[in-house]
């Protein structure tokens, strides 16, 4: 459920506290990315990368996919995952 701004636990989110842990943990993670190198004497693996992205209304959607595909050293491996809208049910 969605807080609201009436509700005691919204108040006490400290948007400065929550911004610092965010960046403390994306900084990790790209410190933790970048010590995953290939050898320069191996092949890729051949196992596929898929990519599931559950919000196709974004308008950083098509970004999103267009640098997944820009950025991989081996396109053909990815498969993006991207729900639709729901068949009507009327």
């Amino acid at each position: 459920a969605a807080l609201e701004p009436s509700d005691d636990a919204y108040a006490s989110i400290d948007d400065a506290e929550t911004l610092t842990r965010r960046r403390t943990s994306i900084e990790r993670n790209r410190r933790e990315a970048a010590r995953v190198v290939k050898a320069p004497d191996q092949p890729w693996p051949s196992e596929t990368i898929f990519v599931s992205m559950a919000s196709y209304r974004d308008p950083e959607c098509a970004k999103t996919v267009a640098r997944a595909f820009a950025r991989a050293a081996e396109p053909n491996r990815i498969h993006i995952g991207l729900p639709g809208p729901a068949p009507s049910t009327r």
